[in-house]
């Protein structure tokens, strides 16, 4: 059978590795349904869903649950990240191994930093090569307080609160010393300052 494929795109399926379910918690924001619908009408056929939830995925049982919902919807695969602190609260460490054996893809407090230089190395320490790797949200948080943009020339003619550039800089700093000095494996996703 011969498909006429002029004008169109051939590729394999999408892989997005920073995706917003906000299931469990805030269903009404989206769910793991209709985000893996909606993932595969865009072509995406792989999702890492972040584990900025409520509760915030940071153990086995939200790990499973975040797999065996997914499988369920029908469309693409959703694989879940969990939390390098429990809750997200920068404090403790969440049970990486267990959240790993359980099917996590990636470790993250997703939508803040890791808390302490302390707390993320500890965590590439503990991750090292055995377990998915980090994935840092790169803010220096105290420059980016009530931000909305870039800082800039679009945040000084709009009025808006502007981000200065140095404050991702600053924290990506942090990650690559950190790797370096524990060999641990560290992944930085996009942050909007």
């Amino acid at each position: 059978e011969v498909i006429d494929g002029g004008g169109k795109i051939l590729t394999p399926g999408f892989i997005d590795l920073h995706a917003h379910f906000r299931d469990p918690g805030y269903e009404w924001n989206e769910d793991l349904t209709s985000g893996t619908k909606a993932g595969a009408a865009g072509g995406f056929t792989t999702l890492v869903a972040m584990p900025n939830t409520k509760p915030a995925i940071c153990d086995p049982a939200l790990i499973e649950y975040v797999l065996s919902h997914g499988k369920a919807a029908g469309a693409s695969r959703i694989l879940p990240a969990g939390c390098v602190s429990k809750d997200r609260k920068g404090v403790e460490m969440a049970e990486l191994r267990k959240m790993a054996e359980a099917g996590a893809v990636f470790f993250t407090d997703d939508g803040s930093p890791v808390a302490t230089s302390d707390l993320l190395r500890l965590a590439l320490l503990y991750a090292g090569k055995d377990l998915p790797r980090i994935m840092e949200h790169p803010e220096e948080t105290s420059l980016c307080t009530n931000g909305q943009v870039r800082e800039g020339r679009v945040s000084a003619m709009s009025g808006l609160k502007g981000m200065p550039a140095a404050s991702e800089e600053i924290d990506v700093a942090r990650g690559i010393a950190l790797a370096r000095e524990t060999e641990g494996r560290i992944h930085f996703t996009h942050v909007s300052c």
